[in-house]
């Protein structure tokens, strides 16, 4: 997409990832999300996704449920260390994004986000995921 915004932020293409593949919406709607604080600041086109596209979606995501149900925990865990390492490698980048997307401060974005939960949880547990009785990851 072009960078038209007027602070030189990137604009991004968002698409749908279902059963592991990047797909628009089925009908071909999209559309923009903006920066609330600075309407200007457009962050870039995502799918206005249909009905069949989520439908498509739960019957991906019901159909590998068996397979990573079956995958062993501690492989799980690796995997969940894993997203814990990337988030913690892009946190500034996402906690930036996220800033731009719900016009927080950054500060703010920092102090109560996703990204900052999930990698306080990841350095908790220092990437070694424990696994309960049940076979969740902790």
């Amino acid at each position: 997409m072009d960078n038209d915004n007027p602070n030189g932020s990137p604009r991004v293409r968002g698409y749908n990832i279902i059963n592991g593949k990047l797909r628009q919406a089925s009908d071909g709607e999209t559309f923009e999300s903006r920066n609330p604080a600075w309407l200007e600041d457009c962050l870039g086109e995502f799918p206005q996704s249909t009905r069949e596209d989520v439908h498509d979606a739960l019957d991906a995501a019901r159909k590998a449920f068996d397979n990573w149900s079956s995958t062993p925990a501690p492989t799980r865990g690796q995997i969940i260390g894993n997203m814990g390492r990337l988030l913690m490698d892009y946190k500034d980048d996402i906690v930036k994004l996220e800033t731009r997307e719900i016009g927080k401060t950054l500060k703010e974005s920092s102090g109560d986000s996703m990204v900052r939960q999930s990698t306080q949880s990841y350095r908790t547990k220092n990437c070694s995921p424990t696994v309960d009785h049940w076979g969740f990851v902790e």
